[in-house]
């Protein structure tokens, strides 16, 4: 019998949509470097676990969770990981970014990262 409605697939990141853990440094929510230290160890973290057949990459949306779920439960200030990504969006980051080390990410992925990151900024004078 075959399913009423379709199966909902996650959308994958293009493989060239990186951004280096280093480009998170200037974001702080709770203390001074709080999601640049997360970005990092979780970066470390992944590739510790990467095989040459297998890399594995935390996204900003996932980071956000991560960092949300850190943060804890705090009543009079909640913070959801919707909070952290809109966070993110205020400093101009855009789609859903895998976060890598700055030292593994490719020359071509660093320019394609920049054209996402230049298309998001408004042009000056306008």
């Amino acid at each position: 019998m075959a399913r009423a409605t379709p199966l909902r697939t996650r959308a994958h990141p293009a493989a060239n949509a990186e951004i280096g853990a280093s480009k998170l440094r200037d974001i702080s929510i709770h203390f001074s470097g709080d999601i640049y230290a997360l970005a990092v160890w979780v970066a470390r973290s992944d590739a510790a676990k990467s095989t040459p057949a297998c890399r594995l990459g935390t996204t900003l949306h996932g980071l956000a969770g991560k960092f949300a779920h850190m943060y804890g439960p705090h009543f009079e200030k909640p913070l959801s990981s919707d909070d952290v990504m809109a966070i993110f969006r205020t400093h101009g980051f855009t789609g859903n970014l895998i976060i890598r080390l700055d030292q593994d990410i490719t020359d071509a992925t660093d320019s394609s990262e920049t054209r996402v990151q230049l298309a998001s900024r408004p042009i000056e004078g306008q």
